[in-house]
């Protein structure tokens, strides 16, 4: 005849530690609080015109999402976070629809779009404008609402809340759709007067 014994109880372990053995861990964290999110983005640039410089930034998430944004050099950049002179920002009709209810849009059915496709104008005080390509082979899922009313974003938190759009690329092979692309490194040999002003806390906020 069967006995039914009870369960052989786990063993306790003493959950005490000494927090005093990671204290040497955080300071970078709390002096620059994204830099334990910094390895995990892959960062690509779009080269614009040479005489513009009116480039790209494309950081990719773990995820493969690519978050666009204006790139250090960019003429809507010039003057940095203190610049007050007006701008703004006009997405293209084609990508509207994202901003009446994107929380509802099926990507899998959105346009596929291709790395020149205009996904934005943007205006300056003087007149010139600029025009924002996807940079990504993929669908558009997020315009930034917020840069219509809040355009200054754009200049104050370039990577983060002043992003522009996040694609989507092609998921069997993300890399095929940044081949118009380059590295940091690559576009810092294109743009060598930019290379003093990249440790700069704007270059390194990351979306998502």
């Amino acid at each position: 005849m069967a006995v039914n014994r009870p369960p052989t109880p786990l063993p306790v372990l003493d959950p005490t530690y000494d927090l005093d053995e990671y204290l040497p861990l955080t300071p970078p964290c709390r002096g620059k609080p994204v830099f334990r999110i910094n390895p995990h983005f892959t960062t690509h640039y779009f080269l614009g015109a040479d005489d513009i410089k009116d480039d790209l930034v494309i950081r990719q998430a773990p995820n493969k999402l690519c978050i666009i944004s204006l790139a250090r050099g960019h003429p809507a950049r010039a003057g940095g976070a203190k610049e007050l002179s007006p701008l703004s920002i006009t997405f293209c009709d084609a990508f509207k629809y994202l901003l009446r209810s994107p929380q509802t849009v099926n990507v899998k059915y959105g346009p596929m779009i291709s790395p020149q496709t205009p996904i934005a104008m943007i205006e300056l005080a003087d007149g010139k404008t600029y025009t924002i390509r996807s940079a990504v082979q993929g669908q558009v899922i997020e315009l930034n609402e917020r840069l219509l009313k809040e355009p200054f974003l754009l200049r104050q938190r370039p990577n983060a809340d002043g992003f522009i759009a996040i694609v989507m690329p092609r998921m069997e092979n993300s890399e095929k759709a940044l081949v118009q692309c380059v590295t940091e490194e690559k576009w810092l040999e294109k743009r060598p007067d930019l290379r003093k002003s990249m440790n700069s806390d704007h270059d390194i906020e990351y979306h998502l």
